[in-house]
């Protein structure tokens, strides 16, 4: 069943422009909070540096989840760009998925315009409408 991911209107900003900074390669990394409220995000570099896949540095993905934990927060969601297409989970994204419990948010552009979307890919793809604040 679709749901509903809040994210404030800063923290679109951000993935937003962390996406445009890089866009020859896919940016990634985790989005840290209490509870299922967004607080903050976790930058964490892609080994691959592709534009068209992502996997997150082990050592970078072990000291953001350590990160996280010590501030007392929980994983809210993963996120990631797509610099050449559209912000919906690819057929690579689906196959990698290594944390189907996770919300995944997608920036994407298509064009010179990006969107964010957010998905939970645990049972198919379900889209989650985004409550921006």
């Amino acid at each position: 069943m679709p749901g509903l991911f809040r994210l404030s209107d800063a923290l679109r900003r951000e993935l937003i422009v962390r996406a445009a900074e890089r866009p020859t390669e896919e940016v990634c990394g985790l989005i840290a909070g209490e509870g299922d409220v967004p607080r903050r995000l976790l930058p964490v570099t892609n080994h691959l540096r592709r534009a068209e896949a992502f996997d997150m540095d082990p050592a970078e993905l072990i000291a953001a989840m350590r990160d996280l934990r010590e501030a007392g927060q929980a994983l809210v969601a993963i996120y990631h760009s797509h610099p050449h297409g559209p912000a919906y989970p690819s057929a690579t994204d689906i196959a990698a998925n290594q944390y189907p419990e996770a919300v995944h948010v997608i920036i994407g552009r298509e064009g010179e315009e990006w969107s964010v979307r957010a998905f939970r890919l645990d049972e198919g793809i379900a889209e989650l409408a985004i409550r921006t604040a």
